[in-house]
């Protein structure tokens, strides 16, 4: 498996300026620029073939403009504004998948972390993390986000080899599963309801 990216050419810079420029006509209109392209495929070009996995929650995508090798993005299906939105069980769902990716992931690209983040900071927002691959010798912690974008070039053979490890670990009877898992709110002690 094998994921390529180069540094982006001023052809690449205009194509992802008129994707942040479709996503910001949207978002005048109060039109969530995800949920358009889950309907329509037409905000973000390209999004369904750079798909390795899919739910009925959630979906997960190689970014099109990668801060590094392996950048994905993990999108939850239904529409919710960031995490305060977000049911329990998704939350917990997002974990799981979130686990499974991180070490398909650390496999594929051998990653020492890979970072977890989400930005819900704009006027209309779509729930989505962003798990991004750290290699040995790439700047650590919050600096990752200032390094320059990239455009994603070779993957398309990867992506049919992402989903089989995926699916894989994900009915490996020794990976985490949330069968039997609770959907009750978990109460504070009074120690810690004092505290």
């Amino acid at each position: 498996m094998s994921i390529t990216i180069k540094a982006m050419s001023k052809k690449d810079e205009e194509a992802r300026k008129e994707v942040i420029a479709r996503s910001a006509t949207l978002v005048g209109k109060d039109i969530c620029p995800t949920c358009e392209n889950f309907r329509t495929g037409g905000v973000y070009p390209n999004s369904q073939e750079r798909i390795f996995y899919k739910d009925k929650l959630i979906i997960c995508l190689l970014e099109e403009y990668p801060r590094g090798v392996g950048h994905t993005i993990l999108l939850s299906r239904k529409h919710y504004e960031d995490i305060s939105e977000m049911p329990y069980d998704l939350g917990c769902h997002f974990v799981r998948i979130s686990k499974a990716v991180v070490t398909v992931l650390k496999e594929l690209t051998g990653a020492v972390k890979v970072y977890q983040v989400t930005m819900c900071s704009g006027a209309v927002n779509h729930l989505h993390f962003q798990l991004i691959p750290r290699l040995s010798g790439d700047m650590m912690g919050g600096r990752v986000f200032s390094i320059p974008r990239s455009v994603l070039t070779d993957y398309r053979d990867t992506i049919p080899l992402l989903n089989v490890r995926l699916k894989k670990l994900l009915t490996d009877e020794n990976f985490p599963s949330l069968r039997g898992a609770t959907n009750k709110v978990i109460q504070p002690t009074a120690k810690a309801a004092a505290d």
